[in-house]
C-alpha cells in the first residue's frame, strides 16, 4: 500500500506510473518478513525483476534473505529497528504528523488513538500532550517514537490496510517528502529509482 500510494503521488507529479511500466505490487501480509523474501525468490526465479520492501523491526532469517539475493532480487528495509509506522512518525514534520493523527482518528476513532498513545507511553502522554507539543516546541522524538508504536498495535493498527497506507503515502508522505528526515528521503528515493528504472 505504501509504495502504491507513493506511485499515485508521483503520477500526480507527471512521473510515469509503475503500473504503466509493467510493474505490479504483491502484499505478503507483513506478519513475517521471511514470507516476503520467499515470495520474492519465487518471482525472481521466474525471471521477474523483484524488490522486497520490508520493515526492520523483526529480522528475517538470513538464509532466506541470502537466497532471495542469490536469485537476483533486491531488498530495501527501513532503518534498523523500525517498522514503517516508526519511520514515518520519526521522519516527517509536525504538520504531517498531526495530519496522520487526524487520519487515524477518522479511520479508527479518536478514543482508540488516545488509548494507544496512553498504553504505549505507559500513561505518560495523551493526545492533547502531543497536540500541545506541536504548537509550542515541536513534537519530541520521544512522542514520535510513542506514536510509531501506537500506530501499529497488533490487531488495531491505525493504517494497516492497503487502502489506508495508500492514502497516507499519497496525501501526507509524498507531498511532504521534501521536508522529511534526510535518511527517509534517501530510502524513498531508492525505492523510486528502482520502480522507475528502465
Amino acid at each position: 500500500g505504501f509504495a502504491r500510494g507513493l506511485d499515485q503521488f508521483w503520477v500526480s507529479q507527471n512521473i510515469p506510473s509503475f503500473f504503466a511500466m509493467g510493474g505490479a505490487y504483491v502484499d505478503t501480509g507483513g506478519s513475517n518478513p521471511d514470507r516476503a523474501y520467499l515470495r520474492g525468490t519465487a518471482l525472481s526465479k521466474l525471471g521477474y525483476r523483484t524488490l522486497v520492501l520490508v520493515d526492520a523491526d523483526r529480522p528475517a532469517t538470513q538464509a532466506t534473505v541470502d537466497a532471495f539475493h542469490a536469485a537476483g532480487g533486491v531488498s530495501l528495509t527501513w532503518r534498523a529497528g523500525r517498522a514503517i509506522e516508526d519511520e514515518i512518525f520519526l521522519s516527517l514534520n509536525d504538520t504531517s504528523i498531526m495530519a496522520l493523527i487526524q487520519m487515524a482518528s477518522e479511520a479508527v476513532g479518536q478514543d482508540l488513538v488516545e488509548q494507544h498513545i496512553l498504553s504505549k507511553s505507559n500513561g505518560t502522554r495523551r493526545l492533547r500532550d502531543i497536540e500541545a507539543e506541536s504548537l509550542i516546541d515541536g513534537i519530541s522524538d520521544a512522542s514520535k517514537t510513542i506514536l510509531g508504536a501506537a500506530a501499529r498495535v497488533k490487531g488495531a493498527s491505525w493504517f494497516k490496510s492497503v487502502t489506508a497506507f495508500q492514502q497516507v503515502s499519497r496525501e501526507v508522505v509524498g507531498p511532504n517528502l521534501a521536508t522529511a528526515d534526510g535518511g527517509f528521503q534517501r530510502l524513498v528515493a531508492t525505492l523510486q529509482a528502482w520502480m522507475h528504472a528502465s
